[in-house]
Protein backbone atom coordinates (compact mmCIF):
# COMPACT_ATOMS: atom_id res chain seq x y z
CA UNK A 1 0.00 0.00 0.00
CA UNK A 2 2.16 2.44 -1.43
CA UNK A 3 -0.47 5.59 -1.17
CA UNK A 4 -0.71 4.84 2.30
CA UNK A 5 2.56 5.33 2.66
CA UNK A 6 2.92 8.37 0.87
CA UNK A 7 0.02 9.81 2.90
CA UNK A 8 1.94 9.13 5.98
CA UNK A 9 4.83 10.90 4.54
CA UNK A 10 3.45 13.84 3.41
CA UNK A 11 2.35 15.00 6.96
CA UNK A 12 -1.49 13.58 6.91
CA UNK A 13 -2.72 12.61 10.11
CA UNK A 14 -3.65 8.87 10.47
CA UNK A 15 -7.26 9.65 10.57
CA UNK A 16 -7.09 10.94 7.26
CA UNK A 17 -5.19 8.53 5.91
CA UNK A 18 -7.45 5.85 7.19
CA UNK A 19 -10.11 7.60 5.65
CA UNK A 20 -9.36 9.34 2.60
CA UNK A 21 -6.72 6.63 1.34
CA UNK A 22 -7.28 3.03 2.85
CA UNK A 23 -10.66 2.72 3.28
CA UNK A 24 -11.54 4.54 -0.10
CA UNK A 25 -10.04 1.87 -1.91
CA UNK A 26 -10.90 -1.06 0.86
CA UNK A 27 -14.68 -0.67 0.60
CA UNK A 28 -14.94 -1.28 -3.68
CA UNK A 29 -14.32 -4.79 -3.56
CA UNK A 30 -17.09 -4.84 -0.60
CA UNK A 31 -19.28 -2.57 -2.99
CA UNK A 32 -19.15 -4.72 -6.15
CA UNK A 33 -19.89 -8.40 -3.83
CA UNK A 34 -23.49 -6.61 -2.47
CA UNK A 35 -24.67 -5.17 -5.66
CA UNK A 36 -24.16 -8.16 -7.16
CA UNK A 37 -25.78 -10.59 -4.47
CA UNK A 38 -28.67 -8.07 -4.26
CA UNK A 39 -30.62 -9.97 -6.92
CA UNK A 40 -30.01 -12.99 -5.14
CA UNK A 41 -31.47 -11.74 -1.84
CA UNK A 42 -34.58 -10.43 -3.14
CA UNK A 43 -34.72 -13.61 -5.28
CA UNK A 44 -34.46 -15.46 -1.85
CA UNK A 45 -37.50 -13.10 -0.62
CA UNK A 46 -39.98 -15.01 -2.71
CA UNK A 47 -39.26 -18.27 -0.82
CA UNK A 48 -38.61 -17.14 2.40
CA UNK A 49 -42.05 -15.15 2.39
CA UNK A 50 -43.71 -18.27 0.64
CA UNK A 51 -42.16 -20.80 3.53
CA UNK A 52 -43.32 -18.84 6.37
CA UNK A 53 -46.27 -17.42 4.78
CA UNK A 54 -45.00 -13.28 5.53
CA UNK A 55 -46.61 -10.70 3.42
CA UNK A 56 -44.26 -8.97 1.09
CA UNK A 57 -42.97 -8.34 -2.69
CA UNK A 58 -42.33 -11.56 -2.96
CA UNK A 59 -45.57 -13.93 -2.19
CA UNK A 60 -47.15 -10.65 -3.79
CA UNK A 61 -45.36 -11.35 -6.97
CA UNK A 62 -45.91 -15.43 -6.46
CA UNK A 63 -50.01 -14.47 -5.94
CA UNK A 64 -50.61 -12.18 -8.73
CA UNK A 65 -48.71 -14.59 -11.21
CA UNK A 66 -50.66 -17.38 -10.49
CA UNK A 67 -53.53 -15.88 -11.44
CA UNK A 68 -52.07 -14.49 -14.32
CA UNK A 69 -52.45 -10.48 -13.39
CA UNK A 70 -49.13 -9.97 -15.51
CA UNK A 71 -48.99 -6.16 -15.30
CA UNK A 72 -48.35 -6.82 -11.81
CA UNK A 73 -45.46 -9.25 -12.39
CA UNK A 74 -44.22 -6.57 -14.57
CA UNK A 75 -44.02 -3.97 -12.42
CA UNK A 76 -42.40 -6.25 -9.76
CA UNK A 77 -39.66 -6.86 -12.35
CA UNK A 78 -38.80 -3.35 -13.22
CA UNK A 79 -38.64 -2.30 -9.68
CA UNK A 80 -36.10 -4.60 -9.08
CA UNK A 81 -34.46 -3.87 -12.45
CA UNK A 82 -34.36 -0.05 -11.16
CA UNK A 83 -33.13 -0.51 -7.89
CA UNK A 84 -30.48 -2.84 -9.30
CA UNK A 85 -29.33 -0.01 -11.97
CA UNK A 86 -29.77 2.96 -10.15
CA UNK A 87 -27.23 0.60 -7.23
CA UNK A 88 -24.91 0.06 -10.26
CA UNK A 89 -25.26 3.94 -11.09
CA UNK A 90 -24.12 3.93 -7.26
CA UNK A 91 -21.38 1.67 -7.73
CA UNK A 92 -19.51 3.08 -10.39
CA UNK A 93 -19.76 6.85 -8.50
CA UNK A 94 -18.07 5.15 -5.38
CA UNK A 95 -15.52 3.69 -8.18
CA UNK A 96 -15.08 6.64 -9.56
CA UNK A 97 -15.54 5.93 -13.20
Amino acid sequence: MDYVRTAHAKGLTNRTVLFKHALRNAILPFVTIIGLDIPFLLGGALVTESIFAWPGMGRLFWEYAERGDYPVCWVFYWSLHRGGILYDYRRYDLHGC
